[in-house]
């Protein structure tokens, strides 16, 4: 499913158009922008119960994006893969910098959060290797990792 412009409205139609199809059982979003006041309005857009919701952290670095910063969705952040000689998995990861990360300014925290370090929403939840010096092909490496959860949900 694709939006037909990078607006939040026409992508929030696309994200429920997906949910409402038979037999979709995850939704992957690869797009984020700036945290405003305007944006919890479209949340309820991402809660989609028995439908695994994923969203991108972003690659800039520290910074919280929506809508990865949504209580309805699960926020996906990078990882930074490095062969490792000795090791059990003979890889070593680690968080990727460039990755989007922190605590949301308005969103608030899910029941399932514990952390004590943000009474916020926390972001992200889950990583996967998205550090293009891990080898990744992608040139937008969050985008790559966001299906990885779906995908073995």
């Amino acid at each position: 499913m694709e939006a037909n412009s990078p607006d939040t409205d026409p992508l929030m139609t696309a994200v429920d158009t997906a949910a409402n199809t038979p037999g979709v059982v995850a939704i992957s979003n690869s797009y984020g922008g700036a945290e405003d006041g305007t944006i919890t309005a479209a949340d309820a857009h991402l809660n989609h119960p028995g439908i695994a919701v994923t969203a991108s952290s972003g690659d800039s670095g520290y910074g919280v994006s929506w809508p990865a910063s949504s209580p309805y969705v699960t926020a996906v952040g990078g990882t930074t893969l490095t062969k490792a000689a000795g090791t059990p998995r003979g890889w070593a990861e680690k968080a990727w910098s460039g990755a989007g990360s922190g605590c949301s300014a308005i969103e608030p925290k899910p029941s399932w959060q514990h952390d004590t370090a943000c009474a916020n929403r926390t972001v992200s939840d889950v990583s996967a290797v998205a550090d293009p010096a891990s080898g990744s092909a992608s040139t937008t490496p969050t985008t790559a990792a966001a299906p990885v959860p779906s995908a073995t949900s």
